[in-house]
């Protein structure tokens, strides 16, 4: 009789690695935004951003990520604002490879949508998504 005997390797880093998706999204009457990306525990990367104009008023929609860090060291802003200018009637505008990165670890992330206006922007915040690796 012979025994034989299985050995299964693992490495780091290799096809065992796992991932964790995050999503969120906002909508008004004037506008709406989604993405998705993939976290990290300081980041989110690869995030595929869409905004689209839903009210015709001449006005461009425009959108923004609101980040809370994790253990109260404050939240921000990313500064970029990603527009459509396609109007009502588009189909609104992809903003694909965006990346948030941040020093501490990321507690969460919401998007911002909002209406740009002559004087002042109307805007909205979507629910925060939350970091799994946080």
């Amino acid at each position: 009789m012979s025994a034989s005997l299985g050995l299964a390797l693992s490495i780091p880093g290799t096809a065992n690695a796992a991932t964790y998706p995050g999503s969120a999204s906002v909508s008004s009457s004037y506008g709406m935004a989604s993405a998705t990306w993939t976290w990290g525990p300081g980041s989110a990367n690869g995030i595929k951003l869409h905004v689209q104009d839903t009210n015709c008023n001449s006005n461009p929609v425009f959108a923004y990520f609101h980040v809370i860090r994790m253990g109260g060291k404050g939240e921000f802003d990313t500064p970029n604002k990603r527009y459509d200018y396609n109007g009502c009637n588009g189909k609104g505008t992809d903003h694909p490879d965006l990346k948030i990165s941040d020093g501490f670890n990321i507690k969460s992330v919401a998007i911002v949508v909002c209406n740009e206006g002559l004087l002042s922007n109307s805007c909205k915040t979507g629910t925060a998504a939350a970091n799994p690796l946080g």
